[in-house]
């Protein structure tokens, strides 16, 4: 989807063309560059994409960075308030992370593939001023497959939580057709409306899994039925959709919540 926006869908390519010609001097063979048109591989794409980004700045190279600029730490910002407009929406870094499989429920799953996410926890940070701004990034929550509109999504900033509201919000309706949605049941009839309104998923969420999750996500998602696989080192280059401080333990990070472009192994 992005690389469309960047580049002509298909790459120019010279390839030599020959041909061949009898005369009273005997044969001769003439060469030519002829152009052809063809799709881009995946490599392609990837590295076009990333070549742009970078051109115009609109992408960093680690959480920890964005982290930093997203809460005034880098001075480039004038007000927290103003910073999504002026931060680049993308971050490409490599990540020490676990894949997570959500499976569907058999009944409801319409043979629709099982849910994929990516989860990177780093070490926390102690910090003695509970009150300045995150300045290290502790949660990266990467979404496969992600199908809603493209733009940042702004729950309950300040919290940790939100993080955990912003994976329940983007799921949508495949929450409740996967294992999920059983611990977290809706607290009011779905409608069109709610279904679209962050309360629906910031209701959904009961304390006891707000701070588990925080701190040990993988272990929360694994009883809650999900297969986590063993850490492995990726690249990815993805898109930030919501931002979380952390507060508690003397720890001052926050945690970022986006869907991927691409995730390779390293």
């Amino acid at each position: 989807m992005y690389f469309e926006q960047v580049s002509d869908p298909l790459k120019k390519q010279k390839v030599p063309e020959w041909s061949a010609s009898l005369s009273f001097a005997g044969p001769t063979a003439v060469g030519a560059q002829k152009i052809q048109l063809r799709p881009y591989t995946v490599t392609e794409k990837i590295g076009a994409l990333l070549e742009y980004l970078n051109k115009y700045r609109l992408a960093v190279t680690d959480p920890h960075t964005y982290v930093r600029r997203h809460w005034n730490l880098s001075g480039d910002i004038a007000t927290v308030g103003e910073q999504d407009e002026h931060l680049p929406p993308f971050v490409n870094s490599r990540l020490s992370a676990v894949k997570v499989r959500v499976p569907r429920l058999p009944d409801r799953s319409n043979q629709l593939p099982d849910i994929q996410m990516w989860l990177s926890v780093t070490r926390p940070v102690r910090i003695k001023n509970k009150w300045a701004w995150p300045q290290h990034c502790g949660l990266v929550c990467l979404l496969e497959d992600y199908r809603g509109e493209d733009k940042l999504y702004s729950g309950s900033e300040g919290s940790a939580y939100s993080i955990l509201e912003s994976l329940l919000f983007a799921l949508g309706p495949d929450l409740d057709n996967s294992v999920l949605g059983e611990h977290f049941p809706p607290q009011f009839p779905h409608s069109e409306k709610a279904m679209k309104d962050t309360i629906d998923a910031w209701w959904r969420i009961p304390n006891q899994h707000m701070s588990a999750f925080a701190k040990r996500p993988s272990v929360v998602l694994q009883k809650m039925g999900c297969a986590v696989s063993n850490p492995r080192q990726i690249e990815s280059l993805f898109r930030v959709r919501d931002t979380g401080s952390e507060i508690g333990d003397g720890n001052r990070t926050a945690s970022i919540f986006g869907y991927p472009v691409f995730i390779a192994a390293v």
